[in-house]
């Protein structure tokens, strides 16, 4: 591994909504990858993102035991907001993907922060090509989009997949488009949020994942457009790669959020979100007390998060947040 350049450093984001979200496959294969190649001295802070209370057999066995090297995790709850949890405004709780990644990266104390999604475990590689970016002049500016591939029957003993049954459906569209495994430039479409390296910097300077995104989804393309329209350039590595379980995905075990596009396409929320980043929308406006730099900066301070009651109606349909979901 290159030496480590202490002007940079990462903090590692695991965002999810499930009870079960699989959470020893990442912190396993994590762990192995890291002892590997030594690059726990580059990882400064673990943050988990999880409106649950995570199992406490499995966190003592995977943070809290000796065998476990790094010990700067972070288990929180999503910022307290108006779209799920016990201060929403709606009746149900919705999709609010934007505020759990803002809520990670008010706590990332570091130059660049890597996002991977629940229910996944990291491939071979995945690692080295983060800490590759890392190391890189040029590439540690960029945001690197990882890639992925949903599979079904995943089987992950000690951090490395086993067995699994393919899943042609799962397969990344983007790793088709590309030659190599080598990073390569792409659009900010392509910065989707189940493997995904930046610079703090860069997400700071559009206000983070835009909340406006909250009961839609498309967090992840949303922030990759308004990139792109601040001038960051993106490349695509297909060596940072992650499996995940594609039938743990629809677990009706699992509770439920909502996800609304209302409207009547191309009349909807979707397309109007859409015209926007077209338009130029650079700037993500959120709900905040505060823009998110200053939030970091007051929660790295050791403040707590605030309770967001904003906004009271929805951005595009007018409807107080209190009638929905509509009947």
């Amino acid at each position: 591994m290159p030496p480590a350049n202490h002007n940079r450093d990462l903090t590692l984001a695991y965002v999810t909504f499930r009870p079960n979200p699989k959470l020893e496959w990442w912190l396993d294969s994590l762990q192995w990858q890291a002892d590997e190649i030594g690059a726990w001295p580059l990882i400064k802070r673990i943050v988990i993102v999880t409106p649950h209370k995570l199992d406490g057999d499995l966190v003592s066995r995977l943070i809290l035991s000796p065998e476990f090297h790094f010990k700067d995790v972070a288990i929180t709850w999503p910022c307290p907001g108006v779209w799920q949890g016990p201060h929403r405004l709606t009746k149900a709780d919705y999709f609010d993907v934007a505020n759990a990644r803002n809520t990670a990266i008010a706590l990332a104390p570091t130059s660049h922060i890597v996002f991977s999604d629940d229910l996944s475990v990291l491939m071979p590689g995945w690692l080295q090509q983060v800490v590759d970016a890392l190391n890189s002049e040029e590439l540690s500016r960029k945001i690197v989009c990882g890639a992925y591939r949903k599979v079904n029957k995943l089987n992950v003993v000690d951090g490395k997949v086993a067995s699994f049954e393919d899943h042609p459906p799962g397969v990344d569209h983007r790793t088709l488009l590309v030659r190599g495994s080598e990073p390569q430039p792409c659009r900010g479409q392509w910065a989707f949020g189940c493997s995904l390296m930046a610079p703090i910097e860069a997400l700071l300077s559009i206000n983070g994942y835009d909340q406006d995104t909250a009961s839609l989804s498309y967090e992840d393309v949303v922030l990759g457009q308004m990139l792109e329209n601040r001038g960051h350039e993106f490349v695509f590595a297909p060596r940072m790669m992650t499996y995940e379980g594609e039938e743990l995905h629809h677990d009706p075990s699992n509770p439920r959020y909502l996800r609304w596009d209302p409207g009547v396409s191309p009349n909807d929320m979707s397309h109007r979100m859409l015209q926007m980043l077209k338009d130029g929308r650079n700037w993500a406006p959120n709900y905040y007390p505060w823009p998110l730099r200053e939030m970091r900066q007051r929660i790295l301070a050791g403040e707590p998060f605030p309770i967001v009651q904003n906004p009271q109606h929805h951005w595009f349909t007018g409807h107080r947040l209190q009638e929905l979901p509509l009947e």
